[in-house]
């Protein structure tokens, strides 16, 4: 009987720790479980964030145009140099020109990119009509990376000769691979000023603005002359006109000349024969 209950009591007691174990393990499944899922998003989110960091950033140049009617160009004038101030933006080129019936005025603004938008905006408001409003975005991406890489590439090559032209003592080598540095430090300086335009057009935006104020009719006495003005400027014309046909005649004066000995020999000549 003794016996019996010693094993039934160690059954119990082997029975209650599996069953601790399958509870501890099953918990352990769970939390890892849950941890995995709630993990989840968060390694996702790293994932993304580590490609966005490694992709490179998009360089694109925004170009805006602008044509607006306004009431005094004076004034819109000096309100659009009060916004370039607070944009970090400024006038590139500027023409202006008057005509009977208006002024007009033409701008080139190179506005830092962050800025475009709002300067863009604010232009469009200081008019009494807008009569064209558009904006054209170009992707250079591949340009401005492709440019970058090709300096570098050239750069490298360039450290490799200069290496390699302190090692060289055959003259002739050394006038080869400085002709072929020349070359490379050549196409570095082109890539350089096309990559450096190309940044600048990235980084400034441009801006073209076309604003004119359209003029009050007025009549001008002075456009349409008198009836006296008008006959003493006719005769003066025909004048004019008799002195040239007079003047181009006295220039034809050999053949004038010729003619009357050509026409005074053939009727000597007639009157020998009758």
């Amino acid at each position: 009987m003794q016996k019996t209950l010693i094993i039934l009591f160690s059954f119990l007691v082997l029975s209650g720790c599996y069953h601790n174990e399958n509870a501890e393990q099953n918990l352990a499944m769970d939390e890892a479980s849950y941890g995995g899922r709630m993990a989840a998003p968060e390694v996702r989110q790293a994932k993304m964030m580590s490609q966005e960091q490694q992709a490179p950033a998009k360089k694109i140049i925004k170009t805006g145009n602008l044509t607006l009617k306004v009431e005094s160009t004076k004034e819109t004038y000096q309100e659009i140099l009060s916004m370039l101030e607070k944009s970090d933006a400024y006038i590139e080129n500027e023409n202006q020109s008057t005509q009977s019936d208006r002024i007009n005025y033409n701008l080139t603004i190179r506005v830092n990119k962050q800025n475009f938008d709002e300067l863009f905006n604010s232009l469009s408001t200081q008019s009494e009509r807008v009569e064209n409003r558009s904006i054209n975005v170009e992707d250079v991406s591949e340009r401005y990376y492709d440019l970058d890489t090709r300096i570098k590439n050239q750069q490298a090559l360039e450290q490799r000769y200069v290496k390699l032209l302190e090692k060289t003592t055959s003259i002739k080598e050394i006038l080869e691979i400085e002709r072929n540095l020349n070359e490379i430090r050549t196409e570095i300086e082109i890539k350089q000023g096309q990559f450096n335009y190309l940044s600048k057009k990235v980084e400034y935006s441009t801006i073209y603005v076309n604003f004119y104020e359209v003029l009050p009719y007025t009549y001008d006495s002075e456009a349409r002359p008198g009836f006296v003005a008008r006959i003493k400027k006719s005769i003066s014309d025909g004048w004019q006109g008799f002195l040239s046909v007079l003047i181009g005649t006295i220039g034809l004066w050999p053949f004038i000349l010729a003619f009357v000995v050509i026409v005074y020999a053939v009727r000597k000549w007639r009157k020998r024969q009758s």
